[in-house]
């Protein structure tokens, strides 16, 4: 691991709001003394069209959960790689406390229980080339702009004192970019880098669970692999068994995509983070 130094308004206990707005990334938020009572991620949503070959296409061995199909580290260009050879998941990697976990955290020396692959399959991706096109500005393939998310820290429930964002019905670009290509505009891809400050006594964790694929890095480094569609599964990172440096600060990586049928977004942490901007995007495309 590298570790160097209204468009669609859905609310629910949870979350504050998802915002959606055209333009420029809002300034960096600096690092706060107090960990605040929300967190705000901004990332860039990318449109496609249903006839990309990498969307709304059943996996040769059906829906669910494929793993190793990414590769264990970002590329140059801080996005994921494609490598194929991965499959889909029978079991997954669970730590000593039988939390799911991702398969490139298991430690057998820490009480981890190993994965189990099922058969063979890329889930629906069709080349490097086409994934490629997920997380990069294409002009007359896809279309983007920034989408902000925002949650609040929890003060009961199973998640209290973390921050949720549960967003059951994530569709944020209905009417917009493309379009909608049925009741709503389905296919779409988020891309999200945050910053946070390690804090050693603070135990800090993530949860992410995904429909569809979500992969998350830690500054290279992948910490979660839930791809697949319409399997819904979740993985936990617990990121003092990573042996990071306390005081230093981090970057995260989050891509999530849509590529058929029902969407949710769902992220809970305790880890106070603030949006990296990502540059200009493609608002002149349409």
């Amino acid at each position: 691991m590298n570790v160097n130094t209204n468009l669609h308004s859905t609310t629910s206990l949870s979350l504050l709001a998802s915002v959606f707005v055209l333009g420029a990334f809002p300034s960096g938020t600096a690092a706060q003394d107090d960990p605040p009572a929300s967190i705000k991620l901004t990332g860039i949503i990318r449109d496609f069209r249903p006839s990309h070959p990498d969307f709304d296409i059943v996996p040769p061995e059906g829906w669910g959960h494929y793993m190793w199909n990414i590769a264990p580290e970002l590329g140059a260009d801080n996005r994921p790689i494609f490598v194929g050879g991965g499959s889909k998941v029978d079991t997954q990697c669970h730590d000593s406390t039988a939390r799911p976990i991702c398969w490139t955290l298991y430690d057998p020396d820490r009480g981890d229980t190993p994965a189990v692959k099922g058969s063979a399959d890329s889930g629906s991706i069709t080349s490097a080339a086409t994934f490629n096109q997920w997380f990069h500005d294409i002009p007359g393939v896809n279309m983007s702009a920034p989408l902000t998310v925002i949650g609040v820290k929890q003060v009961d429930g199973p998640y209290a004192g973390m921050y949720e964002i549960s967003i059951p019905q994530f569709f944020p670009i209905d009417g917009a970019l493309f379009g909608n290509d049925s009741a709503h505009n389905h296919y779409f891809t988020f891309e999200v880098v945050a910053e946070f400050v390690y804090d050693e006594s603070a135990n800090y964790e993530l949860l992410f669970k995904s429909d569809d694929d979500v992969w998350v890095f830690l500054e290279d480094t992948m910490i979660a692999d839930l791809g697949g569609m319409k399997g819904s599964p979740e993985q936990w990172v617990d990121l003092n068994r990573i042996g990071l440096v306390d005081g230093q600060t981090y970057r995260l990586y989050f891509f999530k995509t849509h590529r058929s049928g029902q969407s949710r977004f769902h992220l809970v942490t305790n880890i106070p983070l603030n949006s990296v901007p990502l540059g200009t995007i493609s608002a002149a495309f349409d």
